[in-house]
C-alpha cells in the first residue's frame, strides 16, 4: 500500500507543478504584451526623434552616422527592435 501511497502524492505534485507552471506562463504573456504596447506606443517619438537627427546629420554635411546611413541599408536602425 506504501507503493501505492508514494504514485498518488507523486501525480499530485506533478498536477501542483503544471498548476504553477501555467500560472507562470499566464503571466509571462500579460507581460509581453504590455511591452510591446508600450513599445507600440513610443514608436512614432522615436521615429520622429530619428528623422530630427537624421535632418540635422544631412544639413551638417560633414557629419556622418553608420546609424542613419548605413551601407548596407538592412543595418538600419528602422528594422531593430
Amino acid at each position: 500500500m506504501s507503493n501505492m501511497k508514494e504514485i498518488k502524492t507523486r501525480i499530485d505534485g506533478v498536477m501542483d507543478t503544471r498548476k504553477i507552471t501555467n500560472a507562470m506562463y499566464l503571466i509571462a504573456s500579460a507581460k509581453l504584451r504590455k511591452a510591446n504596447e508600450e513599445l507600440a506606443r513610443t514608436r512614432p517619438y522615436f521615429n520622429a526623434a530619428q528623422a530630427e537627427v537624421k535632418r540635422v546629420f544631412r544639413t551638417a554635411g560633414q557629419a556622418n552616422s553608420r546609424y542613419f546611413y548605413p551601407d548596407d541599408p538592412n543595418e538600419a536602425l528602422d528594422g531593430c527592435y
